[in-house]
């Protein structure tokens, strides 16, 4: 099924059933099967921007432009568009009993077309308040990770693209898992290891025309995530070898990743703000190394179905090389995003954005965009 028919489809489906929210699981110990899915339409364009040159690293994308989702590619132009952030999903949870189940996501996005596997893990409660899970999970790398394609679950149109969106973003491996409560406290944390390859990577679209393969190898990490009442603080760690192959002229790099990242997220009911922040290193094999910190600071305010939201975002990448490492990319974001629930589970959001660029990174150019999007989860 194409994706234009497959969005138009459950668009429909979602009308039929009066944007109804889901039934609640069966909660017996009987092996089970639940479907449950989200999608996202977005729509926007570069509203102006003083780039009307073809982008320097790459021809194919044409200016003025915004580059709004690395992972995929999705970059938006001066006409309007639902290519670059739309997105589909659906997730199978199958439980077998009180301790074994399973977990399968699939997901399709415009700007890369064709089905993609997210998730496909078994999960093993081996103990009370542990888990073992092994098998194919998004790295846990931000606070939204693990439903950043869900557009409910968040004040934005998308997360902010300063820290979303790396070249590799999920692992085939395994995780140790807890979950209790110290007195009031609630905890997660999780300790992981794995491994990733994507070929025909999109998040080098920028980079270069040709198609480039890439992967993460030797992925180790941890996370804790610790909350009581309006307060919520996490902090994850990850390492691995990184590479990228240019299938065109066979050239490779190889660099030595660290990643370092902090949320602190506080709810007062109406009033609440978000932040997160990032670092990541990398040492490249040619003696060169790239610092990128990235952070994301909002406050909203929620009145009745409505929800304004006022966020900054920020990157910069900064290196030892110059010469080898030319244009470090130098950016930063303020957005307003008015958001209007119209159930628990649907909701659609306007979203301007005013980003500005380091004159060293020319990349895509000063721009202000707009978009408008449609989020539903069934």
């Amino acid at each position: 099924m194409k994706t234009r028919t497959l969005f138009a489809a459950l668009f429909a489906l979602s009308a039929a059933l009066g944007f109804a929210t889901p039934a609640a699981a069966d909660d017996d110990d009987s092996t089970s099967v639940d479907f449950k899915g989200f999608f996202s339409v977005i729509a926007g364009r570069v509203l102006s921007s003083p780039k009307t040159t073809p982008d320097d690293f790459n021809p194919a994308v044409n200016c003025p432009c915004y580059l709004a989702d690395w992972a995929n590619g999705g970059v938006y132009g001066s006409d309007w568009s639902a290519k670059p952030e739309s997105h589909v999903g659906i997730q199978a949870d199958v439980k077998f009993n009180d301790k074994l189940s399973f977990t399968a996501q699939v997901t399709d996005h415009v700007a890369n077309p064709g089905p993609k596997l997210e998730w496909a893990y078994v999960t093993y409660e081996f103990a009370p308040d542990w888990e073992l899970q092994v098998g194919r999970k998004r790295i846990p790398l931000y606070y939204y990770s693990d439903f950043q394609d869900v557009g409910v679950a968040y004040p934005w149109v998308t997360p902010p693209p300063e820290l979303y969106g790396w070249e590799v973003t999920d692992y085939n491996g395994a995780s140790l898992r807890y979950r209790g409560k110290f007195g009031s406290y609630r905890a997660t944390a999780s300790v992981f290891a794995g491994q990733e390859n994507v070929y025909n990577d999109r998040y080098y679209l920028t980079s270069t025309p040709d198609p480039t393969n890439a992967g993460w190898h030797d992925i180790i990490g941890g996370d804790i995530e610790i909350s009581k009442d309006w307060l919520t603080m996490r902090a994850v760690y990850v390492q691995a070898n990184a590479f990228s192959i240019d299938t065109v002229d066979q050239s490779q790099n190889d660099a030595k990743v660290k990643t370092y990242g902090i949320a602190i997220n506080a709810d007062f009911d109406d009033w609440f703000f978000l932040s997160e922040f990032t670092e990541d290193d990398r040492t490249y094999s040619t003696n060169y190394t790239v610092k990128a910190p990235a952070y994301s600071v909002g406050a909203g305010y929620r009145y009745g179905q409505w929800t304004p939201f006022l966020n900054w975002g920020w990157y910069r990448e900064s290196t030892d090389d110059l010469v080898q490492y030319p244009n470090p990319a130098r950016y930063s974001r303020a957005s307003l995003t008015l958001r209007y629930d119209w159930n628990p589970t649907t909701d659609i959001k306007l979203q301007y954005d005013i980003y500005h660029e380091a004159a060293i990174t020319d990349l895509t150019g000063n721009s202000r965009i707009f978009r408008i999007s449609f989020d539903k989860t069934f």
